[in-house]
């Protein structure tokens, strides 16, 4: 694989009504690979019926040596999701869980869980019971047709242009300075903030063609913007200026304390510290972001100008997921709209 890391790939036969099922197994080396998916058939085709029968068993000799947790934080979610999951289903055998039995588990997290969380833990049931059908351990799976909690629909809080410059100015002194700058300014993500570079301005304009990543077993690596939005911003005169004021002996133009390349997760800390400082929300960096598009439109850009700033080919990505609206923005409209009317004789 591209990353440095080997994998191997077990496909099961179709059987009556199913479609062929191909398992990955990931190792650092080819023959750790291989181990991995003797293993699991060891595990699987050798064990004794009772081992795998249960959802316990199934899940732990069956489902999850074909999991690949790449990163802490899925693991520890994997984890909360089957704490949830192994209560309710673990000493029912495989084909004795039925609709009803997961509709009334369902119904009874969303009694104390927000309907995101009872969501995310229900595809990972509904995760394992495919596999379960792939197999041919059961004859249908038992998630299909469930009704789910609706989930509210949620806005990030959005920093007015007054906001977005206490946040920076009380960030000063610290290695977020710099990117809540960027994000204020340019609409940057986290990681396009830490990889922009002083070499990258060719008379003016920015080329945004990196981000910095956190990857497991390699630390940080730099790769292509998310969906590969290479894109070129013709940078303000007084974001020019403030660029050479940042100016230090690194290339990068967010480095962190030595002038190496910053780790975008070294940002949240003082982050926190100056929002809190501030007295802002704790909002998160992608919100700045969000911020600095909405306030773009607020002030009458084009859309189209605000496409290409963040390098969008959809404009609905721009009117449904960023371009939120303030409390303040509708009473200005409705000011304005009773000037009028009060003008008109």
């Amino acid at each position: 694989r591209k990353d440095g890391r080997w994998q191997t790939i077990l496909r099961r036969p179709a059987q009556s009504g199913q479609k062929t099922t191909a398992l990955y197994f990931y190792g650092s080396t080819s023959e750790e690979a291989e181990q991995r998916k003797a293993e699991f058939l060891a595990d699987t085709d050798g064990a004794d019926a009772g081992d795998t029968r249960t959802v316990d068993g199934y899940i732990r000799y069956v489902w999850a040596p074909t999991v690949e947790t790449r990163t802490v934080k899925t693991k520890e979610t994997y984890e909360w999701a089957l704490s949830h999951i192994l209560p309710a289903f673990g000493h029912l055998d495989l084909e004795d869980v039925t609709r009803t039995h997961v509709q009334l588990w369902v119904n009874g997290l969303a009694r104390n869980l927000a309907a995101k969380s009872v969501k995310d833990i229900f595809s990972l049931l509904k995760g394992i019971f495919q596999l379960a059908f792939d197999l041919g351990r059961v004859e249908r799976t038992p998630c299909l047709r469930i009704a789910l909690p609706e989930i509210p629909p949620t806005s990030a809080t959005i920093l007015s242009l007054q906001e977005s410059m206490d946040l920076f100015n009380a960030a000063q002194g610290t290695v977020a300075w710099r990117p809540i700058y960027v994000a204020s300014t340019l609409g940057l993500r986290k990681g396009e903030a830490c990889a922009i570079r002083y070499s990258g301005i060719r008379n003016g304009v920015l080329k945004v063609e990196k981000q910095m990543q956190r990857q497991k077993g390699h630390g940080v690596v730099e790769k292509a913007p998310k969906m590969h939005q290479v894109r070129a911003i013709p940078l303000p005169e007084d974001v020019a200026k403030q660029f050479k004021e940042f100016r230090t002996s690194s290339d990068f133009i967010c480095p962190n304390s030595i002038g190496a390349f910053l780790d975008p997760e070294n940002i949240n800390p003082p982050m926190r510290t100056a929002l809190k400082a501030c007295g802002l929300p704790q909002v998160t960096f992608h919100s700045l972001r969000k911020s600095a598009c909405t306030n773009l439109v607020s002030l009458g850009t084009p859309l189209p100008v605000v496409m290409r700033i963040f390098g969008w080919t959809q404009i609905e990505t721009l009117l449904e997921v960023y371009n939120q609206v303030r409390d303040d923005q509708v009473r200005d409209a409705m000011d304005r709209l009773q000037k009028m009317l009060m003008t008109v004789e």
